[in-house]
């Protein structure tokens, strides 16, 4: 690693202080463009390397390198408040080099560099043997005689430290403390870029989990509708990509024609109101379906503009079912109507009943059943006619009776005349639609009904006649 820092830095250096006719590289490598150079190549390195470790490691042997130093250290502060601490040579000759050890929870008086970021500030040690504040034994072990630790901060955050060590104490000038805060400055910020980078990328790719993970049309849009970006079921519900989609308007992409005057309405409620959309509308896919989706924007602030958050689950499948509900519930009350109007008809198709008696229509419970076929209430007035000798009577002979029940076999009907005859032929509908049945008495039964005297005539057909 030093051997390319090296290089680099002779090679910067050497392109700083070409001068016409001068073969390049010939020109003295003063302090001032060494260090000029240093900060060219950290400043590029930065910028170029996505890796914490590989920058602290470069901007530090750089920097010791520069100020002629044998050895660098760089300190970072990981999770679970540890610190690692990496000490290596400049010439890569040492066994110190990519030295690696953990430290949790370092005092500040066993470490300079955990002196040096409790402090906040840079730590100058110009003799290690004398110092009094911390005793660093990682350091005296290895026979290093002075130290100059700059603690890297950002935002109040400890990031990590660079160190730049020597074999011997050494008296380090203003010139080099302010030329190494510098670096350390440079690499603090650029740390906190990566760090924010990539705070960012796991931040998106949490939202995009999150997003596929819910059975949902997710969108982020910009105030004027267009698509910023795509998740959730989007690709399965609309059949395109991310890719696609993206830059495009939601209207011109998704609503259909019929309904896109209605979209820019929303989409103005929206921009005016600091409430929740919602809304269904028709989804066109890619492959020219139709989809019914049920909408839920909202206008999210954000550090630049406001972006539209909006969220769609598909119902097609319910509108369908819905639609085929409404459409059966329609069809029952159009059948509910004709059934009516039916019975209206047949009501007036009825004969007239009202001459018609309530009494003698319950039945009393000690009563011979004396019919073979089950009997229904029949309380309607109907007419009947005695047959004198086996003749048939006249339309003439006919008299109104009030009936009781029916039968398949038969029926009975009430009267408070003595019954003279045994054969009757009943006369049962309405006119003209009247059918006639021959009937024979088969049983007369005499009950008092709201203190009246009354006969029940109970007869079984015997045939059907035309008169």
């Amino acid at each position: 690693m030093s051997n390319v820092a090296s290089n680099s830095l002779e090679q910067t250096v050497a392109a700083m202080t070409t001068t016409p006719g001068v073969p390049a590289g010939t020109a003295a490598l003063d302090e001032g463009s060494r260090r000029q150079a240093a900060l060219i190549q950290v400043s590029q390195r930065v910028v170029a390397t996505a890796n914490l470790a590989t920058m602290l490691q470069d901007a530090a042997t750089l920097v010791a390198e520069t100020l002629s130093l044998e050895f660098w250290g760089t300190a970072e502060v990981r999770g679970n408040n540890q610190l690692h601490f990496c000490l290596g040579a400049t010439d890569g000759s040492s066994e110190l080099s990519e030295t690696l050890r953990s430290i949790a929870a370092t005092r500040s008086q066993d470490s300079i560099v955990a002196f040096a970021l409790d402090a906040g500030h840079t730590v100058v040690v110009d003799n290690l043997a004398a110092e009094t504040r911390f005793q660093d034994a990682l350091l005296t072990e290895r026979g290093i005689g002075s130290a100059l630790v700059c603690p890297i901060r950002h935002e109040g955050q400890r990031l990590g430290a660079i160190g730049l060590f020597g074999q011997s104490p050494r008296t380090f000038s203003p010139g080099d403390v302010v030329f190494a805060e510098s670096i350390a400055q440079l690499v603090g910020v650029s740390i906190a870029r990566l760090q924010a980078e990539l705070r960012f990328q796991k931040q998106y790719q949490r939202q995009q989990a999150l997003w596929n993970s819910v059975d949902a049309l997710i969108l982020e849009m910009s105030p004027a509708g267009e698509i910023l970006a795509m998740g959730g079921s989007g690709e399965r519900v609309t059949r395109f990509n991310a890719n696609q989609v993206c830059g495009q308007t939601f209207i011109s992409t998704f609503v259909i024609p019929e309904e896109a005057d209605e979209a820019q309405t929303r989409f103005r409620q929206l921009n005016q109101s600091p409430h929740p959309v919602e809304f269904s509308s028709y989804l066109l896919t890619a492959d020219g379906l139709r989809r019914f989706i049920s909408w839920t924007m909202t206008l999210v602030e954000g550090p630049e503009e406001p972006t539209i958050l909006a969220s769609g689950l598909d119902i097609t499948e319910q509108q369908s079912l819905r639609e085929q509900l409404e459409h059966a519930q329609e069809t029952v009350r159009k059948t509910r109507s004709e059934l009516d109007h039916l019975k209206s008809q047949i009501n007036l198709k009825q004969p007239d009943t009202s001459r018609t008696q309530p009494f003698g229509l319950v039945r009393e419970k000690t009563r011979t059943e004396r019919r073979a076929k089950p009997r229904r209430l029949y309380p309607y007035v109907q007419h009947v006619a005695p047959m004198v000798d086996g003749k048939l009577p006249s339309i003439q002979d006919f008299f109104e009776v009030r009936c009781r029940d029916i039968a398949a076999g038969g029926f009975s009907f009430l009267t408070s005349e003595e019954v003279e005859h045994q054969e009757f032929v009943a006369a049962f509908g309405a006119p003209p639609a009247l059918t006639y049945l021959t009937a024979k008495v088969r049983h007369v039964t005499r009950v008092d009904i709201n203190g009246q005297a009354m006969m029940i005539v109970g007869c079984s057909y015997t045939g059907r006649v035309e008169l």
